[in-house]
């Protein structure tokens, strides 16, 4: 394969999108944005997650799904707790500083999010399912405890798992102030209609690199398309 003479094809994804684009013709690469039912010409189609990959490789045409690679997440985490941060801030009316926050969740999102939380002054408490990820969150020095424990005094909750951890029991447990921001794949987290009639505040936030971060969100896309290819290569 010879990487200078690949056509990209990028799905349709906004400003984040258009920024990966742009970046592949800096390179020199020829990349066009496009649906993945209207691709003619590309070596390698660039998209979250593709809806028939088979299709796809059967025509001549590489998906790369940065939203399975590993790469992706890692990276795509930090931005994300990043942003979440920021999204507190626009949602509420008092400081992080001073205030106490609830993690739920281990990954690639939940601990950056906690570091930045508990750097700006925050009192962080993390909620794990597995007894290695508490373990790892109290070596780190954050409160730590199994989600079937649920509830608190918390002024915020960030949700990272994509599970109904914060059902109708756990938001009884909560504060009726208190401000849930659910950072996890659709459906969320959150028993919507329960926190709704126990009047909890909840702020889905979705797809927040690309909405706060756009050009540091393509160019980590960038990063990990370069990696596939390097992986096809060898």
């Amino acid at each position: 394969m010879n990487e200078r003479t690949l056509v990209f094809a990028v799905s349709p994804g906004g400003e984040k999108h258009e920024i990966l684009t742009s970046l592949l013709l800096r390179d020199g690469y020829e990349a066009f944005i496009t649906d993945e039912d209207d691709i003619t010409d590309a070596h390698i189609y660039i998209t979250p997650a593709a809806r028939q990959p088979q299709a796809l490789m059967a025509r001549g045409i590489t998906p790369v799904e940065y939203l399975k690679r590993q790469d992706f997440k890692e990276c795509n985490g930090i931005l994300t707790a990043e942003a979440a941060v920021a999204e507190a801030q626009k949602l509420t009316d008092f400081a992080i500083a001073g205030s106490r926050v609830l993690v739920i969740g281990s990954g690639c999102i939940a601990l950056p999010l906690a570091n930045i939380l508990r750097a700006m002054g925050a009192f962080v408490t993390v909620a794990a399912r597995n007894t290695a990820a508490r373990c790892k969150a109290r070596l780190m020095g954050f409160g730590a405890f199994d989600m079937c424990f649920m509830g608190g005094e918390y002024d915020v909750v960030f949700n990272t798992v994509p599970a109904p951890v914060l059902d109708r029991a756990a938001l009884m447990s909560l504060n009726r102030d208190t401000v849930i921001i659910d950072l996890a794949s659709l459906p969320g987290g959150v028993d919507k209609a329960a926190a709704e009639e126990l009047g909890i505040r909840v702020c889905p936030a979705l797809a927040l690199p690309g909405r706060y971060m756009p050009e540091t969100a393509a160019k980590i896309i960038r990063a990990c398309v370069r990696s596939a290819i390097k992986e096809m290569v060898l």
